[in-house]
């Protein structure tokens, strides 16, 4: 009888050290869930961020644009001459290919900075996927 209770209170020990282990690494598991649930989110905000970013940009250079359309409207009031239309419009054209390039670099820097995040994202899915 005191063999069979020795070796019932072994097994139960190393049933107990593997619940331990289980419960362990569960816990283990469940951080990294919710670390990398917490990147898909920081993932989202950035590309509603982004998005609305371009929208505000775009909204921006839509409303440069017509100011400057409604100025030279009114400036073509004032003067009929071709010289000052081609002036007015060559000025135009350069502002236009201004924004354009600003809008174009924040778009480039908004997608380096996407990449990034999904580079690291990715590095961290390949770590999670090797434990």
């Amino acid at each position: 009888a005191t063999t069979e209770k020795r070796r019932l209170r072994e097994e139960m020990s190393d049933l107990e050290d593997a619940l331990r282990k289980v419960r362990d690494q569960l816990a283990e598991t469940e951080l990294e869930n919710a670390n990398f649930q917490t990147i898909v989110d920081a993932v989202k905000d950035i590309q509603t961020n982004q998005k609305s970013a371009e929208m505000n940009a775009l909204r921006t250079v839509n409303l440069d644009l017509k100011d400057q359309i409604s100025k030279l409207e009114h400036e073509l009031d004032f003067s009929g001459g071709p010289t000052d239309t081609h002036n007015i419009k060559y000025g135009l054209e350069e502002k236009y290919k201004s924004a354009k390039t600003d809008f174009n670099n924040f778009i480039n820097e908004a997608e380096l900075g996407k990449k990034q995040v999904e580079d690291e994202l990715a590095e961290l899915r390949k770590k999670v996927s090797m434990r």
